[in-house]
């Protein structure tokens, strides 16, 4: 059994009353049980001529043009219950050309999901969902339908660790992967120092606006509604 820190994203071996990383009292949650992910094993090839070509390419989305993405992003957004944090995962992805796959798993396929699809009007064949099953059944259905573009809402939800999210994108032909995450009592995103380190990307979320607090690809300070 392993605990997680919700603040550093620390991994221990057993459950202690702090962490010694970070130095946060009762701030360690129990992770999943299951085996080690076959997707993390997976080996991963390039030329530096593919790299760097990949490095370069833009990923544009009409919904959001102000924000500067490179292929190959990891990008966090959280905020509050209710900040806006899946109707900005979702209208992104259905301003991307191409294939894209959405997550729910906190609302699932149900009347919430459908009821943000209507209001968005996201109506594409190629806009497909997936909820439920594991990172490798993830990563399968990525490849089932060739998707450009994975939101996974929420990553807290999945339980999934940065690592994993980072090897997820970068063993798919993925070009962008957008996590919403949960806030903590702090008001800080869960496990805020181990999604943030991980991500090239990071919005926060309130009153149905974006900042941008971190990227490595644009000055910060960048707002704008969702």
């Amino acid at each position: 059994m392993s605990y997680s820190c919700i603040h550093c994203g620390s991994v221990y071996e057993e459950r202690l009353s702090w962490c010694w990383t970070c130095m946060s009292s009762d701030t360690l949650v129990r992770l999943p049980s299951r085996p080690r992910s076959h997707l993390a094993g997976e080996p991963r090839r390039a030329s530096a001529r593919e790299l760097a070509a990949a490095a370069w390419t833009m990923v544009e989305s009409a919904a959001y043009p102000l924000l500067r993405i490179l292929a190959g992003a990891l990008v966090i957004i959280y905020g509050g219950p209710g900040a806006g944090k899946s109707t900005m995962g979702m209208k992104w992805l259905n301003k991307l050309e191409g294939a894209v796959l959405y997550v729910p798993l906190e609302e699932g396929l149900g009347p919430a999901t459908s009821e943000r699809c209507s209001r968005l009007a996201v109506r594409r064949s190629d806009f497909h969902m997936l909820s439920g099953g594991t990172v490798d059944d993830l990563a399968a259905e990525v490849a089932r339908v060739k998707a450009k573009a994975l939101c996974i809402d929420s990553v807290t939800v999945s339980q999934l660790l940065p690592s994993e999210v980072r090897q997820l994108l970068e063993a798919t032909s993925l070009q962008l992967l957008i996590g919403t995450c949960q806030v903590n009592k702090a008001g800080q995103a869960a496990g805020v120092k181990g999604w943030t380190h991980e991500a090239d990307v990071v919005l926060r979320i309130e009153d149905g606006q974006y900042e941008l607090e971190k990227s490595r690809y644009q000055p910060l300070g960048l707002q704008g509604g969702i």
